[in-house]
């Protein structure tokens, strides 16, 4: 029995808690936004789209990141998963 733990595994399995994470934040963060703009009223909603657009951009780009960090990790891929390709 190897007695060495594979780092792969373990970054796939922090992956893969990380996007079930991240879903509950962004789920968070729109139900806050949602209330915000309804409870509180502001004459001007430029503050608002712009939180939105910030919180879309956010779940694109983290979404982008979970994706290929993944991907990279099951196919060991250096570019994917940000590394250098030296460090290997």
């Amino acid at each position: 029995m190897p007695t060495v733990a594979n780092s792969s595994l373990t970054y796939e399995i922090l992956m893969y808690l990380n996007s079930f994470y991240f879903g509950i934040f962004a789920l968070s963060e729109l139900t806050m936004g949602i209330i915000k703009a309804i409870e509180i009223p502001s004459p001007n909603s430029g503050t608002t789209i712009t939180e939105f657009s910030l919180l879309i951009f956010l779940v694109a780009t983290e979404g982008g990141r979970v994706y290929l960090g993944r991907k990279g990790n099951l196919t060991e891929l250096c570019l994917q998963t940000g590394s250098h390709p030296l460090q290997h």
